[in-house]
């Protein structure tokens, strides 16, 4: 029997315990928007509610240590994010310009006469043309040199063939 209003009496003891504890609540940051990436971080209300909970013993030394390096890893995260989120806006805008740029130009040779563009188009035409006839001509006589070249070659082969032929029977 002591046993069970022992039990009863350490559960109403936490109960008021419970009830003397004031609930914690999250404060809103005061700061004012600003660059961040100059902000002491010892200052910001986050690091300055770990102190204040340490101080009153309801958080150890080693949990607002780890709660403190974590908020370090994460306020560095977000700037390393915001950094990249301003450069990418920065490309964004960049190459829009470019864009709207290459589009004017775009236009502007569409809308270039086209008489002139057609010309153009048929001087490259027999431009292309005379290069593919000059090549070919190259070609045969590339090969042409060569043939002759071999039948040259055979010429003296059949010429030594011959005096060696006609010399025993004299």
């Amino acid at each position: 029997m002591e046993d069970s209003s022992t039990d009863t009496e350490k559960e109403e003891e936490e109960e008021k315990d419970e009830k003397d504890q004031e609930p914690i609540y999250a404060i809103v940051p005061t700061i004012n928007i600003q660059d961040e990436r100059f902000v002491d971080l010892s200052e910001t209300p986050a690091f300055i509610f770990l102190h204040e909970l340490h101080a009153m013993g309801k958080l150890p030394g080693t949990r607002m240590a780890a709660l403190k390096a974590k908020y370090t890893l994460l306020h560095d995260a977000v700037m390393s994010t915001q950094e990249s989120e301003v450069q990418l806006l920065q490309n964004a805008k960049r190459f829009t310009e470019q864009i709207q740029q290459q589009q004017f130009h775009l236009q502007q040779a569409d809308n270039f006469p086209e008489a002139f563009s057609t010309e153009v188009s048929k001087m490259r035409e027999q431009l292309l043309k005379y290069q593919n006839e000059y090549n070919a001509v190259k070609e045969r006589e590339f090969h042409n040199q060569y043939r002759l070249n071999s039948l040259k070659e055979e010429k003296i082969i059949i010429v030594k063939e011959f005096e060696k032929i006609t010399k025993p029977g004299v």
